[in-house]
């Protein structure tokens, strides 16, 4: 490890352990009480030392600490949160999601259909702690997936691992930058303006994450005049001619038709059209498309990359939920390049 990044490591962990001794808590202690039980800090408190991290012109102060863990009946372990934050001196002040006060409610309303409950601990300097218990087959071990598929705000998509001892957040370029994005939840319009009041800056429209951005330059006059059908408004176009109008405007083919959409419709219509089903024998969230095919909401975000042009779903588990029928499929993603070759170029499965 070079001296650099020794010397970077040391000063995050020093941000943090003073933030966590402003709360009264013991580094080291609240460290094993993370990697324990599998939890770990997100939102405004690990946005706030993100932003101190990088030394972003941007700084606030947090209201409180939010604690994400995973909630087991077998475990007991709201009674052992509850007596390691006792220690500290601080006192329970709600134990159930019908304790918490509607303004603290609009919080977590993106989450509140995996929330099992949220304890709120405030100690006699009046600073807060909430600990949030997700459903366990609703958790994820990997903070960032979970943070993809259920927060609403880019910027509070910010972690801080425990076992890694590092700050990690979903879109840092943006987040550099202090601009902001819905993510697969609708945010509350409090939620923005209580970041535009500390200095973020809010973007409509998703920005394209590009790692290759796929020009689209057409060379097989085949693919090019393929017929493509807008069910939007019933029109029809050639391949080239919708996908060269808008870098916005995709392709997806569904068996032998291709059908024309907007990357914007796709991200509202998935919206709209969630659902918990169980695959394989654990739980996941999916995406119903428009056209009747279902796909891991992991997934999802693969719309949003300006590197793929043409989308394609097959069919790889039917599952039935509450009997109805959805059917999970594959999905290839393809430049305009390696379509014309018939090569995909990315393939995620369920």
């Amino acid at each position: 490890m070079s001296i650099y990044v020794f010397e970077k490591i040391t000063c995050l962990t020093m941000s943090i352990h003073e933030f966590l001794r402003s709360y009264s808590l013991n580094p080291t202690e609240f460290h094993y009480f993370l990697s324990d039980w599998g939890g770990f800090v997100a939102g405004s408190a690990a946005l706030a030392l993100y932003l101190k991290q990088i030394n972003s012109p941007l700084s606030f102060e947090p209201g409180d600490i939010d604690i994400w863990l995973p909630y087991n009946e077998d475990w007991n372990l709201v009674e052992l949160v509850t007596e390691f934050f006792r220690i500290y001196g601080y006192q329970r002040t709600h134990s159930s999601i019908e304790d918490i006060p509607p303004e603290l409610l609009d919080e977590y309303e993106s989450v509140i259909h995996v929330i099992h409950t949220v304890l709120t601990f405030q100690n006699f300097e009046g600073k807060k702690i909430q600990c949030v218990f997700i459903y366990e087959d609703k958790f994820s071990d990997s903070p960032k997936e979970f943070l993809q598929t259920q927060f609403d705000l880019s910027i509070c998509a910010t972690w801080w691992d425990p076992k890694k001892q590092i700050l990690r957040t979903l879109h840092p370029t943006f987040s550099q930058r202090g601009q902001m994005f819905q993510l697969q939840q609708v945010p509350p319009e409090k939620r923005i303006e209580k970041y535009k009041s500390r200095g973020f800056t809010w973007i409509e429209h998703f920005p394209h994450p590009i790692t290759c951005m796929d020009y689209r330059n057409f060379t097989s006059s085949k693919h090019s005049s393929l017929p493509v059908l807008d069910i939007l408004d019933y029109s029809e176009y050639t391949a080239s001619e919708y996908l060269q109008k808008s870098p916005e405007n995709i392709l997806i083919k569904s068996g032998e038709t291709y059908y024309a959409f907007t990357r914007k419709f796709m991200r509202i219509y998935m919206l709209e059209k969630r659902k918990w089903i169980r695959i394989y024998g654990q739980w996941e969230h999916i995406h119903i498309t428009p056209l009747h095919q279902s796909i891991l909401a992991i997934h999802a975000s693969m719309f949003d990359y300006g590197d793929y042009s043409i989308y394609e779903f097959l069919p790889v588990v039917t599952v039935n939920e509450k009997n109805i029928p959805y059917s999970v499929c594959s999905m290839k993603c393809y430049t305009v390049s390696d379509w014309e070759k018939n090569v995909c170029t990315t393939l995620l499965n369920p």
